[in-house]
């Protein structure tokens, strides 16, 4: 593993995942080092620290999902001209303050960040030797005395271990799928047939998007079924974050509105429902 990673990720997580331990023991409310317990917290904590990288993505979709109506004129009237096109659009978005590439740092830190709690759990659900363990603590309050009160079982998931009850990579993979899906525009019937129709890079990449949208949760269920269990809890309950902020950062559900209204017509035709 690269060295950055250690002591950019891996180590403070440990460190981080550690104090929690010490504080919630000398307030007696966890005695227990329960990894899963320790991992949703730290999850929680992970995520609020990453809303400085991740609110002024949003903020920019909000922005450009503003900016449609004149970005559809530019569209209209460049058609033929995609460098023109790309140009205008780079210069209302410079207008507008807007950073199409705003996100990609937030993505980047969460894989790593992800490795890091990988090495995290791995060294913490296989200790063999405790100073090994407190090597890599930056203070001696934080330093392990025994290793008896690690319990890896967290409800009836052992968190060292795959989860072959398939709970986890279920819920990671619906969680990741409505996240995916809110992140979609919007769109008639009419718009997204055009789309998937036209040629040019914008549409192209829309229909990416939306073959991402189902992709990602595939995935993310087969990555889940051979994981221990303490990553798929990590991706599970980020994913679960990840709805739940960007319903409040984007205002709503977003593209998800248009795949309920695709099933709601699919079950009306059907006689299902009256609605």
């Amino acid at each position: 593993m690269p060295n950055f990673i250690y002591i950019l990720f891996e180590q403070p997580l440990f460190n981080l995942l550690t104090f929690i331990y010490k504080v919630t023991q000398v307030l007696s409310f966890n005695p227990v080092l329960n990894l899963g317990f320790y991992i949703v917290i730290l999850t929680l904590i992970i995520k609020v620290l990453m809303l400085p990288f991740v609110i002024p993505s949003f903020k920019n979709m909000k922005k450009q999902k503003a900016l449609k109506p004149e970005l559809d004129k530019l569209k209209a009237k460049y058609d033929s001209d995609k460098k023109k096109l790309a140009e205008e659009q780079m210069k209302l978005f410079k207008e507008h303050g807007i950073n199409p590439t705003s996100g990609c740092l937030s993505q980047i830190v969460m894989i790593f960040a992800l490795i890091g709690l990988y090495q995290v759990v791995d060294k913490l659900s296989k200790i063999t030797n405790l100073s090994d363990l407190n090597y890599s603590l930056y203070s001696s309050f934080l330093h392990f005395s025994d290793i008896d009160k690690l319990e890896n079982l967290f409800i009836f998931f052992n968190m060292s271990e795959p989860d072959t009850s398939f709970v986890l990579p279920i819920f990671a993979a619906i969680f990741t799928l409505i996240s995916s899906a809110m992140l979609l525009p919007e769109l008639t019937e009419a718009e997204k047939a055009a789309k998937k129709a036209s040629t040019s890079m914008e549409d192209m990449a829309y229909t990416m998007q939306q073959q991402m949208t189902i992709l990602a949760p595939v995935m993310t269920f087969f990555a889940c079924l051979t994981l221990d269990s303490a990553l798929s809890l990590y991706i599970t309950i980020s994913a679960i974050f990840g709805v739940v902020q960007q319903y409040f950062l984007l205002g709503g559900f977003g593209g998800v509105n248009q795949y309920v209204r695709l099933v709601k017509s699919k079950l009306k035709e059907k006689g299902i429902i009256k609605l």
